[in-house]
């Protein structure tokens, strides 16, 4: 059998997969966005993703939607 080239990471579900990456990868760019400006881009952290992921679990909880099936659509 082959040695490994990468650490493999044991990722059980979205969340646990979130909360790794934002220890991993912190304040390096998970998403670049275009801006108005031409060639230029707007950068969020896996950090920053992160927390924009936990505010909005805890809006739906505060909207009753704890344990419902919810799909967000953009």
């Amino acid at each position: 059998m082959q040695e490994r080239i990468h650490e493999i990471i044991e990722i059980k579900d979205l969340k646990d997969m979130l909360k790794k990456s934002g220890e991993i990868y912190g304040d390096r760019p998970a998403y670049l966005f275009k801006t108005e400006e031409e060639g230029k881009f707007d950068t969020i952290t896996h950090k920053e993703f992160r927390n924009m992921v936990d505010s909005l679990g805890t809006a739906f909880i505060k909207l009753g939607l704890k344990n419902k099936r919810i799909a967000v659509i953009r």
